[in-house]
């Protein structure tokens, strides 16, 4: 047996583990099958160590406990609070869902979804209104924002890395918008033609949430700033420092060391570790051939037809994401769109875009096509809303494709 039908295998058996276990063990699963492709010399131990992200490890590293720390401090609650209380009954799903947003641009989307689905379903109750349209509507716009930048979704960080993109090339670069400004004027799309359609009004009654400590935010605003202006070697290093010191900040303010060893147990390690198996799997798969094959059979279908091959790639990645967890897909896909366009000699810029929009937003056609669509699920049942997949999808369909159509619309205009 070759080499590329060993790691072709390999990797096969991979995904259907990835799809029938459960997701707190996709992390275990990858890493148990890097380890495979090592053993079985598909990839030497050398090249695993240099394809892996360490940079942006180190970055997301640092922001995870931070981000774990300004929602502890109740800074969240205490802004969405403040800014509903401000708003009029007719704009303020539009504006919560829109809040939402920008927080899932910078943290976790499935805690940002967690902290303002209880407030939508309140709303709702209290107005006599069925959730389940504003549900689909705050998932939605939560899954985009992610893509926003590095540092709202796994997704975001395996394009980054193999584009070598930093934290501002997400808003511009190559003397163009990038694909963080993009996702912002399609959900911006989104949100105002729902707001023309749908006027009806919200009785809001708020507590107002008062927060615990400013530290963790500003150490985290200062982390923001900083990955603007430095590199992602530097940014690292940032990163983890000033997690450090807000732990450190925390110990002293609670006179109790034991408060930083329960910070680090709880810290968000599966991701990272997610992304150092799956990018040595996708080392492996590049060193013994099978990418370049994947991507001989895409140019066997679209030839070598720039709007043919972008048409073919969105639509593939917006179908199968709504199917399988977004994350593994692209973590597939994007390497052999990358070769893609290496063989046509055209910059990858416009199909990775392209892959990693249209992947997010596929995501959220199916309650099982992204984590916060479950977690989102899950929780209208424990309010005692019967959810089903139907309705699910008729909801989220016309929402996606708003959204859908406006963001490859302008990845192409502006990146072809």
């Amino acid at each position: 047996m070759t080499e590329m039908m060993i790691a072709l295998l390999l990797f096969l058996v991979m995904y259907v583990c990835l799809l029938t276990m459960k997701n707190e063990w996709s992390h275990y699963i990858v890493l148990l099958f890097a380890l495979l492709f090592v053993r079985f010399g598909l990839v030497s131990i050398n090249a695993a160590y240099l394809c892996v992200p360490w940079a942006y490890l180190g970055i997301l590293l640092g922001a995870y406990g931070l981000e774990a720390m300004v929602f502890d401090s109740k800074m969240l609650e205490c802004l969405v609070s403040t800014c509903l209380k401000r708003v009029s009954e007719q704009r303020v799903m539009v504006l919560l869902c829109l809040l939402a947003g920008c927080c899932s641009a910078l943290f976790d989307t499935v805690l940002v979804v967690m902290l303002a689905l209880p407030i939508v379903v309140e709303v709702c109750k209290r107005s006599d209104t069925d959730p389940m349209a504003y549900t689909v509507l705050l998932v939605v716009v939560c899954n985009l924002f992610g893509a926003c930048t590095m540092l709202g979704d796994p997704t975001s960080l395996l394009l980054a890395s193999n584009l070598g993109m930093q934290f501002r090339h997400f808003f511009y670069m190559q003397g163009r918008i990038g694909i963080g400004v993009i996702v912002v004027l399609s959900v911006l799309s989104l949100l105002y033609g729902y707001s023309v359609i749908h006027k009806e009004k919200m009785e809001v009654d708020v507590q107002r949430v008062t927060y615990t400590s400013v530290v963790p935010s500003v150490l985290f605003v200062c982390l923001l700033a900083m990955l603007c202006v430095c590199s992602n070697v530097v940014g690292a290093y940032v990163s983890i420092s000033l997690y450090v010191i807000s732990l450190l900040f925390e110990a002293f303010q609670k006179k109790n060391v034991n408060c930083v060893f329960e910070r680090l147990k709880h810290l968000q390690v599966d991701v990272l570790l997610f992304v150092v198996g799956i990018t040595i799997v996708m080392q492996g798969l590049v060193e013994t051939g099978v990418v370049q094959a994947m991507a001989n059979a895409c140019m066997e279908v679209a030839g070598v037809n720039v709007i043919l091959m972008y048409g073919l790639i969105v639509c593939v990645s917006f179908v199968i994401s709504g199917f399988v967890d977004t994350i593994p897909f692209v973590a597939t896909f994007v390497p052999v769109v990358m070769q893609i366009a290496n063989s046509m000699e055209v910059s990858p810029y416009l199909f990775v875009f392209g892959c990693m929009f249209a992947s997010t937003l596929g995501g959220n056609l199916t309650p099982v096509g992204a984590r916060s669509n479950m977690v989102a699920i899950t929780t209208l049942q424990k309010e005692g809303y019967t959810v089903k997949t139907k309705e699910f999808v008729k909801l989220a369909i016309p929402f996606t494709m708003v959204a859908f159509v406006v963001g490859t619309v302008l990845i192409y205009w502006i990146w072809n």
